[in-house]
């Protein structure tokens, strides 16, 4: 999910930054992001702390339960 989303956005002449569960300091990277897609496959992985304020979030994960990726 995450890579063809970046190619679509690519295209559309965005910064795209990729990153996955193992970056140093993911928040700080999800922080700076005008708009977070969530594709982790880990319910709740995203924290709220994590997202500024007025990003777009597209939450791609789906968890047992019906839960995604991001914590509201």
């Amino acid at each position: 999910m995450g890579k063809p989303i970046a190619a679509l956005l690519l295209n559309e002449n965005a910064t795209v930054t990729i990153a996955h569960s193992k970056t140093v300091n993911l928040s700080e990277v999800v922080r700076r992001a005008d708009i977070v897609v969530a594709a982790v496959g880990k319910p709740l992985f995203v924290q709220a702390d994590w997202i500024k304020e007025g990003a777009v979030l597209m939450d791609a994960g789906y968890n047992k339960g019906n839960v995604g990726d991001i914590d509201w």
